[in-house]
């Protein structure tokens, strides 16, 4: 591969991976009055295309390509990847933080037809660093008007823990109390900065939110095929009030705490680019 004179650096898209390794299932009836529920399971084992590929967005969700490929230009191969790899957490707490809400915000692309127009980990300052209020803010667009806006809270466990999805839900609800939510605040902010052609119809959505009730909540759990139990959605059930509507979704993979440190240990500029 040519890495000279100049770089080109495009983060990996491997299109229909997250289809090929998941199966996305709502259920009908949810089983619970207050909130619906999909389950994702994997079809097999995770392969090395969808290793290399939960990698590449590790990397993609901190940087961006256009970055990246200047940096490369910049500074060289190997300081750009020096880069990379000092701003990539390494914290078990974070690392666990940073996968869960990458794959809540790609499974809900793919399975769910939201577009979630900002990363808001691409604005962590130093690699460790978690960031506060709720993870990722999604809108369903219905010819250019936003028709949904949906609030996603993502927690990955790797040890059972039977109240993540209740935690994640108290923490929607704490950060929705307020009455301009902060991730609404920071997303318009982005999008303004980005000159973003979601601009315009984010702030005709603000305008009239609390008249439109377009608003939604998802809790997004990520843990281990044999940790997880019913009991999880249970305990979610026992607490009142409940945001609404809602819906949780239960994604179980096997070998998850392997399967997240090979995505870490991968990350670095060469799984961020590709041959043209």
């Amino acid at each position: 591969m040519q890495v000279s004179p100049h770089i080109t650096v495009r983060t990996c898209h491997h299109a229909g991976v997250l289809e090929t390794w998941l199966s996305w299932d709502p259920r009908s009836p949810s089983g619970y009055d207050r909130f619906d529920v999909n389950d994702a399971t994997e079809r097999s084992p995770a392969s090395e295309p969808v290793k290399d590929w939960l990698s590449s967005l590790v990397v993609g969700y901190r940087f961006s390509r256009e970055f990246l490929s200047d940096a490369a230009d910049a500074l060289g191969w190997g300081d750009a990847d020096g880069l990379i790899r000092d701003l990539v957490p390494t914290g078990d707490r974070i690392r666990k933080g940073v996968l869960g809400e990458i794959l809540a915000c790609e499974a809900l692309t793919t399975f769910c037809d939201y577009a979630i127009p900002v990363r808001k980990l691409r604005f962590a300052l130093t690699q460790n660093q978690s960031l506060p209020a709720t993870d990722a803010l999604g809108v369903r667009l219905v010819e250019g008007k936003i028709e949904e806006v949906v609030f996603i809270e993502a927690k990955l466990r790797t040890v059972t823990d039977l109240a993540v999805a209740a935690t994640a839900h108290a923490q929607l609800s704490r950060d929705y109390a307020k009455q301009v939510p902060d991730i609404l605040v920071f997303v318009g902010q982005r999008l303004r900065d980005m000159s973003h052609e979601l601009y315009r119809p984010f702030m005709e959505y603000l305008a009239a939110r609390r008249a439109t009730q377009l608003d939604t909540f998802h809790v997004f759990v990520v843990c281990e095929a044999n940790l997880w139990s019913e009991d999880t959605l249970v305990r979610l059930d026992e607490d009142d009030p409940l945001l609404a509507p809602l819906t949780v979704s239960a994604l179980r993979v096997e070998g998850l705490t392997r399967l997240a440190e090979d995505a870490f240990a991968r990350s670095g500029l060469a799984v961020a680019i590709s041959d043209d």
